[in-house]
């Protein structure tokens, strides 16, 4: 089993300058497989806040819901 390489992490943010740190972190989350509701409790804000922020991931990169 491979782990996630936590010291290349500012490069990837790098690839992505307009993402708000929140965001990043969100999505970065996201991607590694937590639960918006394991998202909010690791971020320390609610569930609510993580829903709203994806939300405007999709609209930022154009995804279909």
């Amino acid at each position: 089993m491979r782990t996630f390489d936590f010291t290349s992490v500012s490069d990837l943010h790098d690839v992505f300058p307009a993402l708000t740190s929140a965001q990043f972190e969100t999505a970065l989350l996201f991607s590694l497989g937590l639960t918006k509701k394991e998202i909010a409790s690791t971020r320390g804000v609610s569930y609510p806040v993580v829903r709203d922020t994806f939300k405007r991931l999709k609209r930022s990169f154009k995804c279909s819901p």
